[in-house]
């Protein structure tokens, strides 16, 4: 559930700012007690191929097609 909240955000993110989120960012706006876990999520969500993420790359997080889809059957 929390990562799914963390997709939204994501995307949300995206969509008000037009640039992807930091880990801080989504941290700010998530039930996680720390980043850590924002950034736990984002790799398990990239497992799942719901995002991608550029390597030592800031502000890379994006959502795939397959993630914004999935948010769309929710």
């Amino acid at each position: 559930q929390r990562q799914i909240s963390v997709l939204t955000g994501i995307v949300e993110y995206q969509r008000e700012h037009h640039k992807p989120p930091t880990y801080r960012e989504l941290w700010r706006d998530s039930e996680y007690r720390g980043i850590a876990g924002v950034q736990n999520a984002v790799k398990r969500l990239m497992a799942e191929g719901l995002v991608t993420k550029e390597p030592n790359q800031f502000r890379s997080i994006l959502p795939t097609p397959k993630g914004k889809r999935f948010l769309n059957r929710q």
